[in-house]
């Protein structure tokens, strides 16, 4: 069975539209709850037990990362993908839908309009120098993104000497690389289980990682704004394992065999492109002008206030 058929078949159970929910997947249920059970225990006593999981699921992933790197690249044929990964396609700058994507990336990257980056910053020091930490982050993210990129081309770019067609005709943008493109090139290299366990078990921490933090998000500014009540360690334990069991309920409708069509439309109208373009825009004017930096870059706009 190839890659896409045990992603649709095995995996997904995807119907034939959004109108036919169908079926609770359980191996996908049972999956989400493992993860939301480990969310749980990362962050119910705040963030002294997050912070200290952090330090594995953020650089564990680096050290595999390095691993498929070096094998990616001595495998044969790596070369052609590199240099499908860094042959710029100028013409499609003239597609909107390119900007939006790319937007889209950096906004995930970059965890914008989400209030993770702000929460995570609240537990720093009052004079913490967050100038320095900004840079840091945003230097560290791009590196990664651009470094992880010679990883899996060099992979595509084997596939496709394997398989005598073009890179092009291998790479899959979106979830089909994670899922079906890398995977199957995977699947042709010698010893591919070991390096099909590496890969995934990267994208699980990457993935546990990503989910713990946003939890925190929520949990944190909820908890601030009730500190008389739930300050106190039992009533912040009971608040999280209530949230993260009303979060897991909602998510099971994502989880059927129509789920997909539910997660897409989710993720197109919520969670990405000009929806979040427009959440960060109108975030950036209240918080300048809650924070008086339009009154102090620009006195006429304190005149015309004043008016």
């Amino acid at each position: 069975m190839s890659c896409v058929s045990f992603r649709r078949r095995k995996v997904l159970h995807i119907s034939v539209g959004i109108e036919q929910p169908g079926e609770i997947i359980w191996e996908l249920a049972l999956s989400s709850l493992v993860v939301w059970t480990l969310c749980y225990f990362c962050i119910f006593r705040g963030v002294r037990v997050s912070g200290k999981v952090v330090y594995f699921t953020a650089l564990f992933p680096y050290v595999i990362l390095i691993i498929l790197f070096i094998r990616g690249v001595t495998l044969d044929g790596a070369g052609d993908g590199i240099y499908f990964y860094l042959r710029p396609d100028f013409s499609r700058l003239k597609d909107p839908q390119v900007w939006v994507d790319g937007g889209t990336q950096i906004f995930y990257s970059y965890v914008l309009a989400t209030g993770v980056v702000t929460t995570l910053g609240g537990y720093n020091k009052f004079n913490n120098n967050f100038y320095r930490d900004s840079f840091i982050i945003a230097s560290v993210n791009s590196c990664t993104s651009f470094f992880g990129g010679f990883a899996v081309f060099s992979v595509l770019g084997f596939m496709a000497k394997e398989q005598n067609v073009t890179v092009g005709e291998v790479a899959k943008s979106g979830p089909g690389l994670v899922f079906i493109a890398y995977p199957k090139a995977i699947t042709e290299m010698p010893l591919s289980p070991l390096w099909a366990i590496l890969f995934f078990f990267m994208i699980i921490l990457v993935g546990f990682d990503s989910q713990f933090v946003d939890l925190e998000a929520f949990v944190a500014p909820v908890i601030d704004a009730f500190p008389g009540y739930l300050y106190k360690k039992r009533n912040r334990m009971i608040f999280t394992a209530v949230y993260c069991i009303v979060t897991y309920l909602l998510g099971l409708s994502m989880l059927t065999e129509g789920g997909m069509y539910v997660f897409q439309m989710f993720d197109y109208y919520s969670a990405s492109g000009l929806v979040l373009l427009w959440i960060c825009f109108f975030e950036s004017i209240v918080v300048s002008w809650a924070f008086g930096m339009l009154k102090t870059s620009y006195p006429f706009a304190l005149k015309a206030h004043k008016l």
